[in-house]
């Protein structure tokens, strides 16, 4: 997929205006998206990690059950995915895994939203690259 494509995740999968594959993902519900060195993730259906490969091919990495998978971060240290609730979690071979020194944050428990819930997911910027959220 040429880089300058554009991408836009729906509830009914990923649309890009790349002739040769315009719906990717079809039907399934896109969470977020995010791109390393040309490849793409996508958090699907607010659960599992996806991984395209600059030869297109679209392959389950793991999921994130039982929390809620909100975002996602590529990076050279490593894949990482934002939760419901704040929680961050890390990709370790096949699996994401908590990362347990980011709940242990001291003033963790003073986090909270300008409506006074608790906040949805740690937001954390990408390195040089660009970074897709829907």
């Amino acid at each position: 997929m040429n880089p300058r494509h554009l991408l836009i995740g729906t509830t009914r999968g990923l649309y890009t205006s790349d002739p040769r594959a315009p719906v990717q993902l079809d039907g399934r519900p896109i969470t977020a998206l995010a791109t390393e060195s040309g490849a793409l993730w996508a958090i699907v259906d607010g659960e599992e990690l996806w991984h395209r490969t600059h030869a297109g091919r679209w392959k389950l990495i793991a999921s994130a059950s039982p929390w809620r998978a909100l975002c996602v971060l590529p990076s050279a240290r490593g894949t990482y995915v934002g939760t419901a609730e704040a929680h961050l979690l890390r990709l370790a071979d096949d699996r994401l895994v908590r990362v347990d020194a980011f709940d242990a944050v001291p003033g963790r428990d003073a986090w909270f939203t300008p409506w006074g819930g608790p906040p949805g997911y740690p937001s954390r910027s990408p390195p040089a690259e660009t970074a897709i959220s829907t």
